[in-house]
């Protein structure tokens, strides 16, 4: 059996609800088994335990979403791990990170994180694919609608946007997705991240440029605290048994925290490449340099940072530093850009 966990996030009124059901009922039909773990918050407004604005009442109301998001979470995978089918799928609406929105202090919502025992670094990556729906507040003003349980206006539903994707920035599979004109056009394009993942593809959706000193003090101006990840990045290049593959192990390091993964690619055209992906722990890691020869190592620090609805990754290592542009590829970026006036 093959378990595959996918966020669906965004910011208020992006459309997770209709999309949420409609790919639902779409994978279901291609025989996949479909888990699915409703969105905690929403169930709390709907019982009448509303938030308020008052930090002390915020920090129970989001620790007592975050405990049960958490138990939710972890039932529904113990379930679904014990499935007889093949490929089983678990779609979260919202997951644990988004908690991180609902703060003005990023350090408030990590205390929370520490006092039920988890770890950043740990909980963010245990999501294989996180599907970012920009809301329409941040562009579509217009016909952006709150309701008895979404409580934003249209400046508040605009940060919560952008904090909510700041808060999936260490993950490795995040895919930013814009307002379409038609629901139909989003939810194809959130069916064809989700196709990708199944079927072990990745989209060639970067572009990399070297930089000079000069124009990294540049982006770091555009970026802080609560606008980046920055994580310790090392990255060592094996031979692959697979021809044409190339073999990588990656150590990640963040807040006194190591994830360990193996990466196998392959590019097979100008848009796609064939990718499998392996978490590792760290006695499995070492098992894998100590059994092969390495043919290169590097190693720095990785800055991830979302600008004008695209996300950057800023790679500082001595003199060949370069940062990687990923574009939403599934989209008219051309049009898009003309509509909301970028």
């Amino acid at each position: 059996m093959k378990l595959y966990n996918i966020v669906l996030t965004g910011g208020p009124g992006a459309g997770k609800t209709t999309i949420l059901n409609s790919i639902k009922e779409k994978l279901n039909d291609l025989g996949y088994t479909i888990f699915i773990v409703p969105e905690t918050a929403r169930s709390f407004i709907e019982s009448g335990i509303k938030p308020s604005d008052e930090l002390d009442y915020t920090i129970k109301f989001q620790d007592s979403i975050l405990k049960q998001q958490e138990l939710r979470e972890r039932i529904t995978l113990k379930f679904a791990s014990l499935s007889k089918s093949k490929d089983v799928i678990i779609i979260y609406d919202r997951a644990i990170m988004d908690n991180c929105a609902y703060f003005d202090d990023v350090k408030d919502f990590k205390k929370i994180m520490r006092d039920n025992n988890l770890s950043e670094l740990y909980t963010i990556q245990k999501y294989d694919l996180v599907l970012d729906l920009i809301s329409p507040a941040n562009c579509y003003q217009n016909i952006y609608m709150n309701d008895s349980e979404r409580l934003e206006n249209i400046e508040q539903a605009r940060i919560r946007d952008e904090k909510t994707s700041n808060a999936w920035l260490l993950n490795r599979n995040l895919k930013i997705i814009l307002p379409t004109e038609t629901i139909e056009e989003k939810e194809n394009i959130v069916m064809k991240h989700i196709m990708d993942l199944l079927n072990n593809k990745r989209t060639l959706n970067k572009s990399t440029y070297p930089l000079n000193p000069k124009e990294i003090k540049s982006i770091f101006q555009l970026i802080n605290n609560d606008t980046s990840k920055v994580v310790s990045v090392s990255r060592i290049y094996l031979n692959s048994d697979k021809p044409d593959y190339v073999f990588r192990l990656t150590k990640m390091e963040y807040e006194n925290q190591s994830f360990y993964f193996k990466e196998e690619y392959q590019e097979i055209d100008s848009e796609y490449i064939n990718y499998d992906f392996k978490k590792l722990d760290e006695c499995e890691y070492d098992k894998i340099i100590h059994s092969t020869l390495p043919i290169k190592y590097e190693s720095g620090l990785e800055i991830s940072f979302i600008k004008d609805f695209k996300l950057y990754k800023l790679y500082l290592n001595g003199n060949n530093s370069y940062i990687e542009e990923y574009s939403n590829i599934y989209q008219n970026e051309k049009n898009l850009v003309k509509k909301l006036n970028m």
